[in-house]
């Protein structure tokens, strides 16, 4: 929608914004000032019978070299602190990534973070009302 103007603003994973900026060359903006700050989690399933692999696959995706590793590709943070620090360039474009990753320091001024517990509460009548809305 961005894309077409058929909207000016919008809400989107700054993976997204990042990719239609750099490799598409779309005029895209991302305004840092209250965005959305939401993580992922990792958990192994009680009783699996894959637990050390599940250890494994954890120590790996845990270490900050590998976090860091991601931004060669797409902005999106390391989860830990001491991973910005790693962040270098995106490997196709040679584009510097830090001022594209949300947990740089200079874009963590005024974030919101997610509140997954109100979304577990309300995220269906929210979901209702956007499609209500939307449709119109």
């Amino acid at each position: 929608m961005l894309a077409d103007q058929e909207v000016v603003m919008s809400t989107a994973y700054n993976g997204r914004i990042f990719n239609a900026q750099v490799l598409e060359r779309q005029p895209f903006t991302i305004v840092w000032d209250g965005q959305v700050l939401d993580y992922g989690q990792f958990a192994i399933v009680a009783g699996t019978p894959n637990l050390e692999a599940a250890r494994s696959y954890l120590l790996f995706a845990s270490r900050v070299e590998n976090m860091a590793a991601i931004g060669h590709y797409i902005a999106y943070s390391p989860t830990r602190r001491s991973g910005i620090d790693l962040i270098t360039t995106h490997r196709e474009t040679g584009v510097e990534m830090r001022p594209h990753m949300p947990s740089a320091p200079e874009n963590m001024g005024r974030v919101v973070r997610n509140d997954w517990e109100w979304w577990a509460d309300h995220g269906e009548e929210m979901n209702e009302r956007f499609s209500a809305w939307l449709s119109r």
